[in-house]
């Protein structure tokens, strides 16, 4: 049996909701007779997730499926080290590499080329290795002489093909993502940003990501954990999840 790269126990984590307290005439009565402290049930904190088991391996691609808000992206950042759970046990068995959007140590007022630097620093990298990371993000992300300005000054779709840049010029031995949608260019450079992604996913002993594309699912995955509501459906085969995901969903349970 191949050795773990992530082992979840029983994780849960609730997000505190302000300002939730019925503002009707049914919830005002309920107050009046039995006080403020009397709500709906999940009127204060909502479960993003419940009790959440599974094991990955080394080799495995995990697919995470299910319906918005189901705890797909709530789930990546627990594996990424980004949210801590409230309860349960999460345990990561090698580097762990986010793309979900968001890098550590960035600042609007640095340039391209310091953001490079201190998100490298912020995920450990050696200083020894920066001149190597800096040459290969400014020949991938084409941002030219932008590269010397601060971020701020970017657009978007800029800021996304830096932010790419970076970190697929990392490596570690789990990796988890979000689509590869976010990535802004012309199709040539969508093209080569897939490839550069793929060739990352193939270098990473374990992959998690969250995708609503079952092409992207199946090409990429070997398997999947069907969320919803929080909760684990079903956990195995990527086929078999798929099929089951498919089939709630047709039923109107999705």
């Amino acid at each position: 049996m191949k050795p773990l790269t992530v082992l979840a126990k029983k994780v849960r984590l609730s997000y505190p909701i302000y300002g939730a307290v019925q503002r009707s005439l049914r919830g005002t009565l309920v107050e009046r007779l039995y006080g403020r402290g009397i709500a709906s049930p999940g009127s204060r904190s909502f479960a993003a997730l419940q009790n959440v088991s599974f094991e990955s391996r080394e080799g495995d691609r995990v697919a995470l499926i299910g319906p918005n808000g189901a705890g797909k992206s709530t789930l990546l950042r627990i594996i990424a080290d980004i949210f801590q759970p409230d309860s349960g046990e999460i345990k990561r068995f090698g580097s762990v590499l986010p793309l979900l959007g968001v890098l550590p140590g960035i600042s609007p007022d640095a340039s391209g080329y310091e953001n490079v630097k201190l998100s490298a620093y912020s995920l450990g990298i050696k200083p020894e290795q920066l001149p190597e990371i800096v040459t290969e993000v400014e020949s991938f992300a084409e941002l030219g002489e932008f590269m010397a300005l601060p971020i701020r000054t970017y657009s978007s779709g800029m800021v996304a093909r830096l932010f790419f840049a970076i970190v697929t010029s990392l490596s570690a031995e789990i990796f988890v993502m979000d689509e590869f949608s976010f990535v802004s260019g012309d199709a040539s450079f969508q093209e080569k940003a897939r490839l550069r992604a793929r060739r990352l996913l193939d270098r990473a002993k374990t992959v998690f990501i969250a995708s609503h594309d079952e092409n992207v699912v199946t090409n990429i995955c070997n398997k999947a954990i069907y969320l919803s509501q929080g909760n684990v459906v079903a956990f195995g085969d990527v086929r078999d999840v798929l099929n089951e995901y498919n089939s709630a969903v047709a039923a109107g349970r999705g």
